[in-house]
């Protein structure tokens, strides 16, 4: 994967800032639909804590999880199951919302469904899949950070 992303980097010149910042928005989209769906539902709160970073990596998820008082076994289930539906549901959506930019694409398949959307994205593009798979990473980053702001800030514990 760091093939095409060489070989596209001139696609992130002028446009990191931007990419970090759709990353965030959208890590923090998913983290907001969390909440209002498991409180909608009556979720249990360790069942929401769980599936908060479901849109990281496994290894990412289970550490955030353990971290934050989640289940890690569940977190990295959550995480298989985000990573499945993004590669089946993921295209559709992009079009559903008339999404053709090629690196927004990448950005949004990577950041939420990571490698298994990045696969999806890998097929789609040489474009879509080194984006995706940078954003992979760089979602695990911003999560990692992000979770416990987030559950602080609507008072999860």
């Amino acid at each position: 994967m760091s093939v095409p992303l060489y070989k596209n980097i001139n696609l992130l010149k002028g446009r990191w800032l931007i990419i970090i910042i759709g990353i965030t928005i959208g890590s923090l989209a998913g983290l907001v639909t969390i909440f209002v769906l498991c409180k909608a539902l009556g979720i249990d709160d360790l069942i929401m804590i769980t599936m908060l970073p479901k849109s990281s990596t496994a290894a990412i998820s289970i550490d955030i999880a353990k971290t934050i008082g989640g289940l890690p076994n569940l977190a990295a289930a959550f995480t298989t199951v985000t990573g499945v539906c993004g590669n089946i549901l993921g295209v559709h959506i992009l079009k559903l919302f008339k999404i053709k930019d090629r690196i927004s694409k990448g950005v949004a398949l990577g950041s939420a469904s990571h490698a298994v959307g990045t696969a999806k994205a890998m097929e789609i593009g040489e474009v879509e899949g080194a984006l995706s798979s940078l954003s992979i990473t760089l979602a695990g980053i911003i999560n990692v950070f992000l979770i416990p702001w987030f559950m602080n800030l609507v008072g999860i514990h």
